[in-house]
């Protein structure tokens, strides 16, 4: 099943999360414009479809999605020069919204 948007580049990082009281399963992927990009759909529904919202992050490579200890979405990618970054899931803003990315030490 094709999951909407231009298609984007190398697998995408996937993780289960509960958004708005649905499992969900969420992916990230370096889209088609070179950003970062996100989706989730409710699980065992994916036939409803999805389309991919930017993250920015240009240039950034293999970006991959996990869950906090405090249930926010993260996703995490390696800048043009190799260096980690993630951004997290804006709860107070609801849905599936991400604060700026930020450096790891």
């Amino acid at each position: 099943m094709g999951l909407g948007g231009a298609g984007g580049r190398g697998a995408p990082g996937v993780a289960r999360a509960v958004l708005g009281g649905y499992d969900c399963t969420v992916l990230a992927q370096v889209g088609a414009d070179g950003d970062v990009e996100v989706t989730a759909y409710v699980t065992e529904n994916e036939g409803y479809g999805t389309w991919w919202a930017s993250l920015g992050g240009h240039g950034a490579r293999a970006p991959q999605v996990a869950v906090d200890a405090a249930g926010r979405v993260v996703v995490a990618a390696f800048d043009e020069e190799g260096a980690p970054m993630c951004t997290r899931q804006d709860t107070a803003a609801g849905g599936l919204a991400f604060g700026p990315w930020e450096y790891l030490a």
